[in-house]
């Protein structure tokens, strides 16, 4: 899959609360290395969300990168997650109140203050640490 920059969205985002509750944030289908974030540029734009670019630097957490077997090959996983995003994407408008935080299952298992190696911790932010259990039937 190559990237159109010009509309990218995804890998660093930032969004208000209210923004994220209004499209029900994330879509809980993908497992794996998925269009989650694609999905989710969908749903902002269906309600009439602008999305802008800033100028940045991010520190990613440490994550898998399941999904390709190199660059811009998909493995199963990809293959199988960009097929479920293909399969959904007629019903994306319907799908918004269905599936995504508001339908989230998860159990905490940590929450910690997030220190950056620059800045000592805040005390409004956190990294949370949840396990969501194994995927729904029918999620990739």
């Amino acid at each position: 899959m190559r990237e159109n920059w010009e509309t990218f969205f995804g890998a660093v985002s930032l969004l208000d609360k209210s923004a994220f509750t209004a499209v029900n944030g994330f879509p809980n289908c993908y497992w794996g290395w998925g269009p989650e974030d694609l999905e989710l540029s969908y749903r902002l734009r269906l309600l009439g969300y602008k999305l802008e670019r800033r100028d940045g630097t991010f520190i990613p957490l440490p994550h898998k990168h399941a999904g390709y077997s190199a660059p811009q090959v998909f493995n199963d996983i990809g293959r199988r997650t960009n097929a479920l995003f293909a399969k959904r994407e007629q019903d994306f408008e319907k799908l918004i109140a269905q599936d995504g935080v508001s339908t989230l299952k998860f159990r905490l298992v940590e929450k910690k203050p997030l220190a950056l190696p620059t800045t000592p911790a805040l005390p409004s932010v956190h990294h949370y640490l949840v396990d969501l259990g194994e995927p729904e039937p029918g999620a990739i």
